[in-house]
């Protein structure tokens, strides 16, 4: 994980104490609820300003909502929060909450306070990301080769040294580019219910605040001698919704 750490170029300190672990992962929290709010201002109808209650975490209920609000959802609302979502939530996993909840019969009441953050797992793919594999599929099988050969015992490493140029040559800055993938656990303080929109009684889940853990995994594009922008993490996967959301290893 030492290698991520000087992606983000820690002194020499931090590398060693592991210091920068914590900014990183407060970096990521902030971008998990952000991406919650997201996701659940757009299925919800709801602007994310009404859900997200920064420190407290997320909060929302829309009877009580519905019964405060002053304005319509505006195609204009719904454009930005679609948008929102597009720079925080990886396409697979947003494609996993599509028709969330039927709100014209149903209600959601959903609290969820991040108590703590912690690293998991991070490690870097060079060369490649997601969206150049997605343009050109091919890209993977040089990559496994090359991950083999690093593997392997019996390849020298000149001919290692001349597959790494014939792969970076295929993709523009392949000298330079990278993608860092890093998995977070999320402690959390959380209740999550769903009720008829006529009699409010549940029909799923609980009002009881509980004590829960996510699982959730970010990606982030950066580029050699440059520092990665801290407060653009994808999620790619959460909870193992997607098996991790792999790209990067061909089946």
């Amino acid at each position: 994980m030492a290698s991520v750490g000087r992606h983000f170029r820690g002194s020499v300190s931090d590398l060693i104490f592991g210091t920068w672990k914590q900014p990183l992962a407060d970096d990521m929290g902030w971008a998990f609820q952000k991406g919650l709010a997201g996701l659940l201002s757009h299925h919800l109808s709801v602007p994310a300003s009404k859900i997200d209650k920064g420190d407290d975490g997320i909060e929302v209920d829309t009877a009580i909502l519905r019964d405060q609000s002053t304005s319509k959802w505006t195609d204009d609302d719904e454009k930005s929060a679609k948008k929102f979502i597009e720079e925080t939530l990886e396409e697979r996993l947003r494609a996993k909450y599509e028709d969330i909840i039927d709100s014209s019969v149903h209600d959601i009441r959903f609290k969820c306070r991040p108590l703590d953050y912690s690293l998991e797992y991070a490690y870097v793919i060079p060369i490649l990301t997601r969206e150049i594999v997605a343009q050109d599929p091919s890209l993977l099988e040089m990559y496994r080769d090359l991950d083999q050969s690093i593997l392997s015992k019996s390849v020298s490493p000149d001919d290692i040294k001349e597959q790494v140029q014939k792969l970076m040559e295929r993709v523009k800055d392949g000298d330079s580019t990278f993608t860092l993938i890093v998995d977070m656990s999320v402690k959390c303080l959380e209740s999550f219910s769903i009720s008829n929109k006529e009699t409010g009684d549940i029909i799923q889940g609980s009002d009881n605040e509980q004590e829960v853990y996510h699982l959730v995994r970010f990606e982030n594009i950066a580029h050699q001698n440059k520092k990665p922008a801290l407060g653009n993490w994808i999620i790619s996967d959460w909870d193992d919704l997607l098996n991790g959301n792999v790209w990067h290893l061909k089946n």
